[in-house]
């Protein structure tokens, strides 16, 4: 493995421990936890900018979720979504940065991929365990609050995580 490659994993797993202790101390609300965990998997995506890296970091991701999940029967349905969810947001930061800077793709990409991955882990869990409570009121209540609250979360801990790196001097 190549040093500059080395890199980027050691820093993606150490963005990954940041995110899953973010996401154990974020308190709810509503009955909500917001899921930080997954503005983290995707601020590694914009960071690295690296297909490989994403695959690692999205099946770590949902590996991290899954052990996690309080969700009845959750654990799948997280290793699924992260997966799928992962790739897809690489595919538009890919097509956002052409034409959006960094702080405003950060905003879609936290909005937009936690959409994608809601719908994706309750799709999966309703195929896999069956959803609690009917798929609209999961969607209504929990997934479109989390996106919303990731539109901030994510260009917030970016800054953060972008801020740190060049005080740092660590290059990607």
């Amino acid at each position: 493995m190549e040093l500059k490659e080395l890199r980027k994993t050691i820093i993606s797993a150490i963005l990954l421990a940041i995110g899953f202790v973010l996401h154990q101390v974020m308190p709810a609300l509503g009955g909500v936890t917001f899921d930080v965990q997954l503005s983290m998997l995707f601020i590694i995506i914009m960071l690295n900018m690296d297909f490989k890296n994403t695959i690692m970091v999205s099946l770590a991701s949902g590996l991290i979720t899954a052990v996690t999940t309080k969700f009845p029967g959750g654990q799948f349905p997280n290793m699924i979504d992260k997966f799928i969810t992962g790739i897809v947001i690489y595919l538009l930061i890919i097509a956002l940065s052409k034409i959006a800077n960094k702080y405003v793709v950060a905003a879609v990409v936290g909005f937009a991929g936690t959409l994608l991955s809601g719908t994706i882990f309750l799709i999966s869990a309703l195929l896999i365990a069956g959803l609690p409570l009917p798929f609209a009121t999961l969607f209504f209540t929990v997934v479109v609050p989390t996106s919303l609250a990731n539109t901030a979360l994510t260009p917030m801990l970016y800054s953060i995580v972008n801020f740190s790196k060049k005080a740092a001097r660590v290059e990607f």
